[in-house]
C-alpha cells in the first residue's frame, strides 16, 4: 500500500513515519514536507514543497498517484496559519480521490489534531479563552474536510493525548 505523510518531520509526523516504514503493508511512502528530509528507508521518496505546492499538489500528481491514504500531520502552533491548518489539508483532500487505482475503494485522508484535539471547540463561534484563534481554525478545517463525498474519501481525525 502506498501512503502519503506530511510533516514528518515534525512531532507528531516523525514517530508516525518511523512505524509507517516499520508497517510491512506499507510498500511506499511519499513525504510531502517543506524542508529536505534526511533518508530513512528505501520506501521512502521525499518531495519538498513550496507554499504554492501545498496549495496546488497537482503538479505533483505523479508521485502521488496510486496511493491509498494520506497522513496529514503537518500543522503550526501559529495562530496566524490559516493556510497551512486548513487551505493545505483543503487542496489535498480536494485531489485525494483522484490517486486511487481502485476506484472501488474511497481514499483514506487522517488528519491529526494535536493536544488540542479534546480542547477543540464545537463551533467557531464557542467563546475560548486558551489559543482560542487556533482551535476554531481547526475546527473550521474539520467542518470543511467534512463536507466531503464519503463514497470518495474517508476522513479518520486523530488526537493525541486521549
Amino acid at each position: 500500500m502506498k501512503v502519503i505523510l506530511t510533516g514528518s518531520t515534525g512531532r507528531i509526523g516523525s514517530p508516525v513515519l518511523a512505524e509507517c516504514i516499520a508497517n510491512p503493508a506499507i510498500t511506499s511512502i511519499v513525504t510531502l514536507t517543506r524542508r529536505p528530509l534526511e533518508p530513512t528507508s528505501p520506501k521512502v521518496t521525499n518531495v519538498v514543497l513550496t507554499p504554492d505546492g501545498f496549495l496546488d499538489p497537482s503538479s505533483i500528481r505523479e508521485e502521488l498517484a496510486g496511493a491509498a491514504a494520506c497522513i496529514w500531520a503537518l500543522g503550526t502552533p501559529h495562530a496566524n496559519s490559516r493556510e497551512v491548518e486548513v487551505e493545505y489539508p483543503l487542496a489535498m483532500a480536494r485531489l485525494s480521490p483522484q490517486l486511487r487505482t481502485n476506484s472501488s475503494q474511497p481514499f483514506t485522508f487522517v488528519f491529526t489534531s494535536g493536544a488540542l484535539h479534546r480542547y477543540l471547540a464545537v463551533k467557531e463561534t464557542d467563546n475560548l479563552w486558551f489559543m482560542s484563534e487556533l482551535r476554531k481554525m481547526k475546527v473550521r478545517r474539520r467542518l470543511l474536510l467534512e463536507r466531503y463525498d464519503a463514497s470518495s474519501l474517508t476522513l479518520v481525525p486523530v488526537g493525541c493525548g486521549r
